[in-house]
């Protein structure tokens, strides 16, 4: 600059010169340089004085500020060059024949975040915002690639990213060039194509034996892993349980066929689901009821491995009522019946379905009679005890003086009308029924 002053403004502020006298110089950062020469002195950021020093350029990272002292000598040359503002305080010294340059750089771009930050690869082609500062004009480069960019502010831009820059899986720095430089990078994920999720275990499971350890991990495929499996519809196998890792798992009690729906869900929210098929069976060693026959109030149990003690459990509506057993082996349980109402028996923890047999075809030895005669009662399925079984002649209970399964003797009660009276015999809580004509007294004629 000559020796003159001159107003002019930059960013809002104002600088003068005045070549050998005090000069006051206040640069704001701009989006190009701005030279400003004249005859001048200058210190470096640290506010060292400069007074006769050589020629050369004083670069400060935010602020340079000269100190009151500073002179530069003549024919001395020296530039400033600052990132923020130059400010030259009063007390700054010029000599004639000196010269300066206030150099104010711009800012280089700077991106903060780009939206979106990730496509899948294949996709379409989209349009990118770039969010950051000091863009002024500028273009996008996407891999290295400048892309077709429009100017927002000087804080956004958008860019189109096309298809075939989303071909392959990866991830592509994006960045910012303006006159002032290019910014750092940040990073656009292309993530690779994610198969649809499904599971891949079969939908007959290896089959299982009752009381031997059972596991079974079960698999799928695609999706966003980790996968959390549950139960959607029916029951596991008893003694079995499914957690969240998939793993089928226990002890089997029950020999049957079960099916069940399962369901398993990744990391991203989607879910697929299989029916599946168990079978478990009995182990040789495992107690088995292949059969109940009874007799009156007595059944027999056969089976195998019954074992040579234990509880008969009778299930009698939902409820089960323990008996001890007349005789126990490893193939045979003899029990008597608790009474009406048996709907299973269970031995060794198996069960077995069991429909009472009512006793049926009831004969007399003698159709008529006096009260205390006796006469002796025959038919089907009456037992070989009187326990669990009763007798009535007119409603009235008596007492067999003995019950067989061949018959059972009873003597009729006093007090009945001389008239036909119904015999019944219940065993089992089920009973079946016939007449009996009551006559005189004993020994009377009539």
């Amino acid at each position: 600059m000559t020796d003159s002053t001159e107003p002019a403004t930059h960013s809002g502020r104002r600088k003068r010169t005045s070549a050998g006298r005090l000069l006051c110089l206040a640069l704001r950062l701009g989006a190009g340089y701005l030279f400003v020469a004249g005859s001048a002195s200058h210190a470096q950021p640290s506010n060292l004085t400069v007074s006769g020093t050589p020629s050369g350029v004083y670069v400060a990272t935010n602020e340079i500020t000269t100190a009151n002292s500073a002179v530069v000598n003549t024919g001395v040359s020296v530039t400033f060059q600052a990132g923020v503002e130059i400010i030259l305080n009063p007390g700054f010294h010029a000599v004639p024949g000196s010269s300066f340059y206030a150099m104010i750089a711009p800012t280089a771009p700077a991106i903060t975040s780009l939206s979106p930050a990730s496509a899948t690869a294949g996709s379409g082609g989209f349009t990118l915002t770039v969010n950051g500062a000091n863009f002024a004009s500028g273009s996008v480069s996407f891999n290295g690639t400048f892309v077709y960019t429009t100017f927002v502010n000087s804080g956004q831009l958008t860019a189109w990213i096309p298809t075939s820059d989303l071909a392959t899986a990866g991830s592509y720095p994006v960045t910012v060039t303006t006159g002032a430089g290019t910014s750092s990078p940040q990073y656009f994920t292309v993530n690779p194509v994610v198969p649809a999720l499904s599971i891949t275990t079969g939908a007959n499971l290896t089959g299982g034996t009752v009381s031997t350890p059972y596991s079974l991990q079960l698999s799928a495929s695609g999706g966003v892993p980790p996968y959390s499996w549950s139960l959607v519809s029916g029951a596991l196998p008893n003694g079995l349980s499914l957690p969240a890792s998939g793993l089928l798992s226990g002890i089997p009690t029950v020999a049957a066929t079960f099916g069940f729906t399962l369901q398993v869900a990744d990391n991203a929210s989607h879910s697929a689901s299989q029916p599946f098929s168990l079978a478990i069976s009995q182990s040789a060693s495992s107690p088995t009821i292949t059969g109940i026959t009874q007799n009156g109030a007595q059944i027999t149990i056969a089976g195998t491995n019954l074992g040579t003690s234990g509880t008969v459990y009778f299930n009698v509506n939902g409820t089960n009522v323990g008996e001890t057993a007349t005789s126990w082996s490893p193939t045979q349980v003899v029990a008597t019946l608790p009474g009406a109402g048996v709907q299973s028996v269970s031995v060794m923890g198996v069960s077995f379905a069991f429909i009472p047999a009512p006793p049926s075809n009831l004969q007399l030895s003698l159709s008529s009679g006096p009260p205390q005669m006796g006469f002796v009662i025959t038919g089907n399925s009456l037992g070989s005890t009187a326990v669990g079984g009763s007798v009535t002649i007119g409603g009235q209970q008596v007492i067999p003086s003995s019950w067989t399964a061949a018959g059972i003797t009873v003597q009729v009660p006093t007090g009945l009308a001389a008239v036909s009276q119904v015999v019944a015999v219940t065993v089992g809580g089920q009973a079946a029924t016939t007449n009996f004509t009551v006559t005189g007294a004993f020994g009377c004629g009539n």
